[in-house]
């Protein structure tokens, strides 16, 4: 019987560390957002995007998502080259936003 590593499958890079934790978790509190990437959602219509956060809080590297329109909308315009960056997750109206 062959090993998997027999096999030289290349898997995917998988860049993000950390535990997850929910987005309600983060609100009011500084967070320094490390990396990010936007994906499609596989909860909601064909065009939706998923965003997935790697940050750290509190000395710990932490991993969270959201389906959230104006926080991937924002976000898109930030540069990768420009990461890390301090903010904070606050709940405005109904959706959320950086501050």
């Amino acid at each position: 019987m062959r090993k998997f590593s027999d096999l030289n499958i290349i898997q995917g890079n998988q860049n993000f560390s950390g535990e997850k934790i929910k987005l309600y978790n983060l609100l009011n509190r500084e967070i320094i957002i490390t990396d990010y990437r936007i994906v499609q959602s596989k909860y909601k219509d064909a065009n939706a995007e998923r965003l997935d956060i790697e940050l750290e809080i509190d000395n710990n590297k932490r991993l969270t998502w959201t389906g959230s329109t104006r926080l991937i909308d924002t976000i898109k315009q930030i540069a990768k080259e420009d990461l890390p960056i301090l903010t904070t997750i606050v709940k405005d109206g109904e959706s959320y936003r950086f501050s």
